[in-house]
């Protein structure tokens, strides 16, 4: 049998696992998404139920079947988001449903599909933009306050969360060709530790990639949309509150000028004064509303995000450590001329 045919078959005998309701479909298709490769380095498949069209799970298949430790680390993320939003409403936003299962010697996660489009889709203008950032960033808000942890930046935490990171970025850079580190980022790197030393904040669990790809919704009544997340294979528990929110304000700041490069539109919307920046910044301000970190110190820890990117990068799975450049040159333009940045 084809692993097409076999993947198919699987989602028909265990279609509760996955979720769902009643009787599965009798016929369903399968379609490989052109050019998606999973972080995990999987293929990524869809399945489709073949009278409606309509996605119902998404099948990651290693490209070498004795490594499986990507889908593994997935789906046991998965098991962890699923645990801890068990009452949370907003856990309705998450397809947190999967099993893996051997299909033609190889382990394959199966997950459950989101509905509708990736909101990429619907990030055209400023209007748009900010009605969309109204309706998701709530809701990132309220995950990370379901799964936030009250804890002082000292001792283990400070090494963890600070020291490790930066250590593990400035080794790293020495051994890239072509990247140059100023001795200004350096020195602000280096003494970060003692600048958020003994600082209160909510530790939380990070989505790790959340940007527009990974979140897949459907227009609804006036005007607003239904949405889900997907794809929370970088999750993490006990993180500090910086890398969701900075992820999505700076990934995203590249759909807003295509033609310009990612360096280019993190100096337009991010370091540069405007409609942007100000609801990055007031994103920032309901964090430290709600209690989970202050506005100083989650600037102050953000070049935090931009080390620990960088090195994800290098991961072997992911074969993106050709985009090092990009990150190391958004934490230079951050911590040298970001104007919100306490001096």
């Amino acid at each position: 049998m084809s692993i097409d045919r076999a993947i198919c078959k699987k989602v028909q005998q265990r279609w509760a696992d996955l979720g769902m309701q009643g009787s599965a479909p009798e016929a369903l298709q399968f379609l490989k998404v052109p050019g998606k490769l999973s972080n995990t380095g999987a293929v990524v498949a869809m399945v489709f139920n073949a009278s409606t069209q309509k996605p119902i799970a998404v099948a990651k298949i290693p490209r070498t079947p004795s490594v499986t430790t990507g889908i593994v680390r997935e789906q046991k993320a998965m098991e962890i988001v699923k645990r801890d939003t068990a009452l949370w409403g907003g856990a309705k936003h998450i397809p947190v449903n999967s099993f893996i299962d051997e299909i033609c010697g190889a382990q394959v996660l199966f997950q459950q599909a989101g509905k509708g489009h990736a909101l990429v889709r619907e990030m055209v203008g400023r209007e748009n933009e900010e009605q969309i950032y109204e309706q998701i960033l709530p809701w990132l808000l309220a995950f990370h306050n379901q799964t936030s942890t009250n804890v002082s930046l000292d001792e283990e935490n400070l090494r963890r969360l600070v020291s490790d990171p930066i250590e593990q970025f400035l080794a790293l850079t020495k051994d890239v060709d072509g990247i140059t580190v100023p001795e200004s980022v350096k020195q602000y790197l280096q003494q970060l530790s003692s600048l958020v030393e003994g600082k209160e904040l909510k530790l939380c669990a990070q989505h790790g990639d959340f940007n527009a790809h990974n979140i897949v919704c459907t227009a609804i009544e006036s005007g607003s949309m239904d949405f889900t997340v997907i794809d929370w294979e970088d999750h993490r528990e006990a993180q500090l509150p910086i890398h969701d929110l900075n992820h999505f304000f700076i990934s995203n700041s590249k759909l807003l000028d295509i033609n310009s490069t990612a360096s280019e539109a993190f100096s337009k919307h991010i370091i540069g004064a405007g409609w942007y920046q100000d609801l990055y910044a007031t994103a920032v301000a309901k964090y430290e509303a709600a209690g989970i970190i202050d506005s100083e110190t989650f600037y102050r820890l953000t070049p935090i995000y931009f080390c620990e990117y960088a090195l994800r990068l290098m991961d072997e799975h992911r074969q993106q450590g050709g985009t090092i450049n990009v990150w190391v040159d958004r934490l230079i333009q951050y911590i040298e001329t970001f104007p919100l940045l306490p001096r």
